[in-house]
């Protein structure tokens, strides 16, 4: 399910919140990397048509001893 709202502030571009899910040896700047290796994969596939993407938030296990 995806919570659609309307934003009257926005004024050019629509937006979507995606979350990636990565193993809990993964670093923030790990998939930070990984996501951008991804969307570089998209660059000149006219079938994707994103404008610019921006890493938020970080969840991470709390247990984890090795995050950053």
């Amino acid at each position: 399910m995806i919570y659609k709202i309307s934003d009257e502030n926005q004024k050019e571009d629509n937006n979507i919140t995606v979350d990636f899910y990565f193993d809990d040896n993964v670093t923030s700047k790990e998939a930070q990397n990984q996501i951008a290796m991804l969307v570089r994969l998209a660059d000149n596939d006219e079938r994707i048509q994103f404008t610019s993407y921006k890493a938020k938030f970080w969840s991470f296990n709390p247990y984890n001893t090795e995050e950053e």
